[in-house]
C-alpha cells in the first residue's frame, strides 16, 4: 500500500499524466484517505476537471480509498495543526499502516522524515521515472519543463533528479 497526497496526485492529473503513478508502482496499490478524496470532490466543484483523473481512478477502483480506524482518527490531534486534514490523514495512513508516502509538501514531508516515516517528494518520483525505465530523462526533464508551467512552482534542485 503506497498513501498518495491530493498535492501528488494534482500535479500529474494537471499535466495530463496521472497514469505515470500507476506506472511507476505497477505492483503496489495506491490508496488515499477520505480527506483526500473529500478535497478532489471540492476542487471538482470549485473548476478544477483536470481531477476527474483521479476520481475516475476511485471509481474504477484503481485508487482506493482508505478509512481511518477510531484509533487512527484519534491520533490526528497530535499532528501539527498546520497539516490539512488530507495531509494528517495521509501521515497516519503511512504511520500506523507502515506504507510509504507520496507528497510534495515540505512540512509533511519533513514531519515524515524525523518521524521515520518513509515518504517521497516529486523529484523523487520525477527521478524514480527514469530510473526505473518508465520514462526517458528527456522525457522526464520535458515532464519537469511541464509540471512547472502548469503548477506555477519552481521544482528545487532538478538537476538532482537527473544525478547519476
Amino acid at each position: 500500500m503506497i498513501v498518495v497526497d491530493n498535492n501528488i496526485l494534482s500535479t500529474f492529473a494537471r499535466v495530463g499524466q496521472f497514469d505515470l503513478l500507476f506506472r511507476l508502482f505497477p505492483g503496489d496499490t495506491l490508496s488515499i484517505p477520505p480527506a483526500v478524496y473529500d478535497e478532489i470532490m471540492v476542487a471538482l466543484r470549485l473548476g478544477y476537471p483536470f481531477l476527474e483523473v483521479a476520481r475516475e481512478a476511485v471509481q474504477a477502483g484503481h485508487l482506493h480509498i482508505l478509512p481511518l480506524t477510531s484509533a487512527e482518527v484519534a491520533a490526528k490531534p497530535a499532528l501539527p495543526t498546520s497539516f490539512g486534514a488530507g495531509d494528517a490523514e495521509c501521515v497516519i495512513l503511512s504511520q500506523r499502516r507502515d506504507g510509504p508516502l507520496l507528497t510534495n509538501d515540505h512540512r509533511v514531508r519533513n514531519f515524515c522524515r524525523a518521524e521515520g516515516i518513509v515518504v517521497f517528494d516529486l523529484p523523487q518520483l520525477l527521478r524514480a521515472l527514469w530510473a526505473n525505465g518508465v520514462l526517458s530523462q528527456s522525457r522526464v526533464r520535458a515532464l519537469v519543463d511541464e509540471m512547472e508551467v502548469a503548477e506555477h512552482m519552481i521544482i528545487a534542485n532538478k538537476e538532482a533528479i537527473f544525478d547519476r
